[in-house]
């Protein structure tokens, strides 16, 4: 599927709209390019089942979003998503549910690989109780070439129990103070010593968790 570009118009390669409705079953040996959003679910409603039952050796490269999902959709699998801004979007609003799964894939974005997040993140007055489920194997590849965390969320307090995001691969994880979090592959340790009566350590500049401690090697004075 190649898409030619129209100025000012934000053009999808694959859209679905009234998702509730209307459903693909599978996408193989598929490639978008040249689209604004490579895939992209509109006013899907409360799909009680993926939208996309499954995706395989799907290959896209957009001009913003690779994926940007507000529906559930299932299994990705094999599939290289490219996105200029960001890989994927999963947006979650009101009881509107958002889902999916990424097996042997890659996924690439300048500012981050994938972005989950609420319409209503910083209104404490609404709430979202729609499902946010990601689930990403230790197989899939996740690339920000412009930052260096991969994953970024942001999910209203009060939701929290109802999302999920599972990625082993991700070695830190750094909650900031309006409640978003940030997921990078490898923590950022300073390169100065801290000490408690347990040893020295080296402090996570992203997380605040603490490296390897060393433990006090005491000197025995034999001229006391």
């Amino acid at each position: 599927i190649q898409v030619t570009g129209v100025e000012g118009k934000t053009i999808g390669g694959i859209v679905l709209q009234q998702g509730a409705t209307t459903r693909v079953d599978s996408l193989k040996y598929v490639e978008i390019a040249g689209a604004t959003n490579g895939i992209e679910t509109y006013n899907c409603g409360n799909a009680t089942e993926a939208v996309i039952g499954k995706m395989e050796y799907v290959k896209i490269s957009a001009t913003d979003t690779g994926m940007l999902i507000s529906a559930p959709v299932g299994t990705a699998k094999n599939c290289e998503i490219y996105g200029e801004n960001i890989g994927i979007v999963m947006y979650r609003k009101g009881t509107y549910s958002t889902t999916l799964t990424l097996e042997d894939s890659k996924v690439t974005g300048k500012n981050v690989a994938i972005f989950v997040h609420d319409e209503n993140f910083y209104d404490e007055n609404k709430v979202n109780i729609g499902k946010v489920e990601l689930k990403i194997d230790t197989n899939t590849e996740l690339i920000s070439t412009n930052n260096d965390y991969i994953i970024e969320t942001k999910l209203g307090m009060k939701e929290e129990a109802n999302s999920t995001i599972e990625y082993n691969n991700s070695k830190c994880v750094a909650t900031k103070e309006d409640g978003s979090v940030e997921y990078y592959i490898e923590h950022s340790c300073s390169k100065e010593w801290s000490f408690d009566e347990n040893g020295h350590y080296h402090i996570c500049e992203k997380c605040g968790e603490i490296d390897t401690v060393v433990k006090h090697q005491y000197v025995l004075d034999e001229t006391t």
